[in-house]
């Protein structure tokens, strides 16, 4: 029962590293249609990206605060709810600074997953 409790977990880590890999890699080469849909100038389009990596900076620093206090199967399903989330409710932009907002949790979840994701794979 064990060897199919660790397998179901492994194949559950694994389908959230796929999608997390995809969003990750089809956000650049959305930049180009999502520049035309806010009408955007080069240097607003380029602070989409960085607010992907703005957000995975400070995962880290919650990430000391969060393992301290919950247990890591915990982190990584929330991570993983507040990630689906932003995934869904990126479609419903109307703005630029939603946009950007949007995609700072969006980095924050996706490095928590991937850290976390780490660590329990390690144990």
């Amino acid at each position: 029962m064990e060897k199919r409790k660790n397998a179901l977990a492994r194949l559950v880590l694994y389908l959230v590293y796929v999608a997390e890999g995809l969003t990750v890699t089809q956000l650049s080469p959305l930049v180009t249609e999502i520049t035309n849909d806010f009408k955007l100038t080069d240097t607003q389009a380029g602070l989409i990206n960085s607010m992907s990596y703005i957000g995975g900076a400070i995962s880290i620093v919650l990430l000391i605060f969060l393992t301290r206090k919950f247990k890591k199967g915990w982190i990584f399903i929330v991570a993983t709810a507040l990630f689906c989330a932003m995934m869904y409710i990126l479609g419903t932009t109307d703005t630029y600074f939603q946009l950007l907002v949007y995609i700072l949790v969006l980095g924050i979840g996706r490095m928590i997953i991937d850290s976390v994701a780490n660590s329990l794979l390690a144990d």
